[in-house]
């Protein structure tokens, strides 16, 4: 967490998707926390979420190399709270780099599989908690990562 703000980076394929089959899904997520952050707005803390489909795509090329891509998402990854991963592609290099970083530095995974395609073990191995709804994954996200309404406190007498 830097600055007491919680950074969600939101991975997934996008070589051979579509700017909507790799923007949806993302805008959609951000959408539902910034929606839950509004609505229950107790004691939550601050969320950034980064959705590499806004700096760097396949249709409006700003990017010089793809070491500038790779460098770009693979340090928001390092600084990170938090990967949420959809397995739309389950054969992207990217996105299994993504996870093999974020599984070394001790940042939870979460993979969303709605299609329930077949994962690879690593990726199964490397993750915290795999969901095939998007709801039920963005209400764990609020619940246990930035509500923290996990535990409860008793005081003993």
């Amino acid at each position: 967490m830097q600055n007491n703000v919680f950074q969600i980076y939101l991975a997934g394929g996008m070589q051979d998707l579509s700017f909507e089959e790799q923007n949806t899904w993302r805008e959609r997520i951000c959408n539902q926390i910034i929606a839950m952050r509004r609505i229950l707005n107790v004691n939550m803390k601050e969320v950034n979420i980064i959705n590499p489909v806004d700096y760097y795509n396949f249709q409006t090329e700003l990017h010089d190399t793809e070491k500038e891509v790779m460098r770009f998402d693979t340090n928001f990854v390092r600084n990170s709270d938090l990967v949420v991963v959809n397995a739309n592609d389950p054969k992207s290099i990217g996105t299994s780099m993504e996870i093999a970083i974020a599984y070394e530095r001790h940042i939870p995974v979460l993979i969303l599989n709605t299609e329930k395609k077949r994962l690879h073990a690593w990726w199964v191995q490397m993750s915290d908690k795999i969901f095939d709804d998007e709801k039920k994954l963005c209400t764990y996200i609020y619940d246990f990562y930035l509500r923290m309404n996990h535990s409860s406190i008793r005081a003993w007498v």
